[in-house]
């Protein structure tokens, strides 16, 4: 099985390449070209990838009423714009929690 990860890479003062994945900061490499550098890297994923299992949990979502956050907010009570700011934070949430990319 393959899969896909973004690697970055930062060409230093020396001009060496060194490649970093964000989601692994333990790996890294630093090498004299980019292809070089990738595949160093590369091979550090493929080891730490062995003893690694991901794995997907479902979480509870609290209730609407959990997430009020006007009660805590006593200076904006009346203020008609936090109120639409408070509902646009609501609605993006909501739209996070039906984005695939965050289930």
């Amino acid at each position: 099985m393959l899969a896909t990860l973004n690697l970055i890479l930062e060409t230093l003062e020396d001009q060496s390449i060194l490649a970093r994945a964000a989601e692994f900061p333990d790996c890294s490499a630093i090498a004299d070209t980019k292809e070089a550098a990738i595949a160093a890297i590369q091979q550090q994923l493929v080891d730490r990838l062995k003893t690694i299992e991901f794995v997907s949990v479902p979480l509870p979502i609290l209730s609407e009423s959990s997430h009020d956050l006007s009660d805590s907010f006593g200076v904006f009570k009346d203020d008609s714009y936090f109120d639409e700011v408070l509902k646009r934070l609501r609605d993006d949430r909501e739209l996070d929690a039906d984005n695939p990319a965050y289930t």
